[in-house]
């Protein structure tokens, strides 16, 4: 079996299917690594979909991990790149995996600000209840980074009242005011205190942010 190279990490990452063929078609393993990496995750990282679509014809595995247990499709996820997200999501590519972090695909991208690929990613069944190491839930992160959008997305019709505060004094603590706006109009309560005994209000006290408050 060939062995993966550096070389040919880089042109999948380029785009390169030709390179990438050839090397298939002289006994390259689809799912050889190289230094933790695959070729479906570099392509990916590169937002290569023509790349990604051949390598999965080719059997590739989806849901391989590099060392930082990212897969192709929180990479696709974290570089925003929509088409490679759709076609991994359409060869059914594990939305549950989690990292090095314990995060998944949904809360890379709601980190990232992806807020394309974090609605296509929840339309196909991405759960917004999983938690990181930390036990952080996807609408506390984007809370936290201030991703009004995607807190609108995943704060629509929540209900979970507590959920929504832990969320509110993430944002208040970051001085996130659009981020709050949106919570408090999902029903967050601003003087509800978190497992911690912060509210909402006392967070945006601390930080001296009067519109806020």
């Amino acid at each position: 079996m060939l062995p993966l190279t550096r070389e040919l990490l880089d042109a999948a990452a380029r785009g390169s299917l030709d390179e990438v063929k050839t090397w298939l078609n002289h006994g390259g393993s689809a799912d050889a690594e190289c230094q933790g990496m695959t070729l479906l995750i570099a392509s990916a990282l590169g937002g290569q979909k023509a790349v990604v679509l051949h390598l999965i014809e080719q059997g590739a595995s989806l849901d391989m991990q590099d060392r930082d247990g990212m897969t192709a499709l929180m990479t696709a996820a974290e570089r925003n790149h929509a088409p490679v997200v759709a076609g991994l999501l359409k060869a059914r590519a594990a939305l549950e995996a989690q990292d090095a972090d314990g995060e998944t695909a949904l809360m890379i991208a709601a980190t990232k600000g992806s807020v394309a690929v974090a609605h296509m990613l929840l339309r196909a069944g991405a759960s917004a209840a999983a938690t990181n190491i930390h036990g952080e839930t996807v609408l506390e992160l984007a809370s936290s980074v201030g991703c009004a959008a995607v807190v609108k997305m995943l704060s629509a019709g929540a209900g979970d009242v507590d959920r929504l505060t832990r969320a509110l004094v993430v944002a208040a603590v970051k001085a996130h005011t659009s981020t709050v706006a949106a919570l408090l109009r999902a029903g967050a309560r601003a003087d509800e205190t978190d497992a911690h005994g912060m509210s909402a209000l006392q967070a945006a006290q601390t930080v001296g942010d009067q519109a806020l408050v």
